[in-house]
């Protein structure tokens, strides 16, 4: 019906801007990889190499039934490496978000991933209001860290242990003007 057109995207963005450059991030529309390549990453993935995206932004998901732990570990693995070779044949880098409420919720859990799984192919995709929800401050610390895996960044406010994304001030973070 009423799609978006990626080559009117790809020219827009494409367009000098007198204030900034403009990035592209492409979004798996928040469907899992723990399930495997869906339809939604590889649509992203070819997206993102038709727009000269600077990187795809994904999640773990939800782990949606009993399975132990080292089972869930494997499942994300396995379907991490399929996405990673994916978007290297089309020359997309990959930023994992960590999510509340998620397998990867935390910076904790997103190094536990990077030395299981190994691909330094696969980036940081950060957001600020996470760190604070999941109380992993100091927030400058966490940026310092991974500052060299960041592809992609989400600044909103947001309150300790609640995920919800805030409108700068109606939350708890301090941001200086």
């Amino acid at each position: 019906a009423n799609k978006p057109r990626l080559d009117v995207v790809r020219r827009a963005a494409s367009k000098p801007t007198p204030v900034m450059p403009i990035w592209i991030a492409v979004s798996t529309g928040g469907l899992p990889v723990i399930s495997g390549v869906g339809m939604a990453e590889g649509k992203a993935i070819t997206a993102a190499e038709f727009l000269g995206s600077d990187c795809v932004s994904l999640w773990s998901g939800v782990v949606r039934d009993d399975a132990a732990e080292n089972e869930v570990w494997d499942r994300l693995i396995a379907a991490l490496q399929l996405v990673l070779h994916a978007a290297h044949d089309h020359g997309v880098t990959l930023g994992l978000e960590p999510e509340p409420g998620m397998f990867i919720d935390t910076m904790a859990r997103f190094a536990e991933l990077q030395e299981r799984l190994n691909a330094p192919h696969l980036k940081l995709t950060l957001d600020i209001g996470h760190l604070h929800c999941m109380g992993e401050t100091p927030l400058a610390d966490y940026i310092a860290r991974y500052g060299s895996e960041l592809v992609n960044v989400h600044i909103e406010d947001m309150r300790h242990g609640i995920h919800e994304h805030l409108q700068f001030g109606d939350g708890e973070i301090d941001f200086p003007p």
